[in-house]
């Protein structure tokens, strides 16, 4: 939709809004990446978290209510503890068939895997 420099947590920032409801950030290296990361999505009326932030939460309430550990599910789900980690994280963006293994890993639904994804209220 739109780009241009903006002051983002105190420094200059290349900021690109697309069609698809993504920002990215262009900053020299030297900055505080766990500032942008709160600049980039700050908290507040009306302010969604990110999908996969959501995905990351719901994968770790479902991962801890089958008493697994984050090595038990990568184990199951054939990938990395440490993807495993970003993912509940939030930091990773998995594709639909690691989320598809993750799922069967845990024997969850479709419908636990994504809550809180919907409009509000659906949660």
């Amino acid at each position: 939709m739109g780009s241009g420099w903006e002051e983002v947590a105190g420094q200059r920032a290349r900021v690109s809004i697309h069609v698809w409801r993504s920002i990215s950030l262009q900053v020299p290296k030297s900055d505080n990446p766990s500032a942008l990361k709160m600049a980039a999505a700050p908290q507040g009326a009306g302010v969604r978290p990110l999908p996969r932030a959501v995905l990351g939460k719901n994968l770790n309430r479902l991962r801890t209510q089958a008493g697994l550990t984050q090595d038990d599910v990568a184990g199951l789900a054939q990938i990395d503890r440490r993807y495993v980690q970003r993912i509940e994280a939030g930091t990773a963006n998995p594709g639909i068939d690691v989320i598809c293994r993750i799922r069967t890993a845990l024997n969850a639904s479709w419908a636990e895997m994504l809550r809180g994804l919907g409009n509000p209220g659906d949660d």
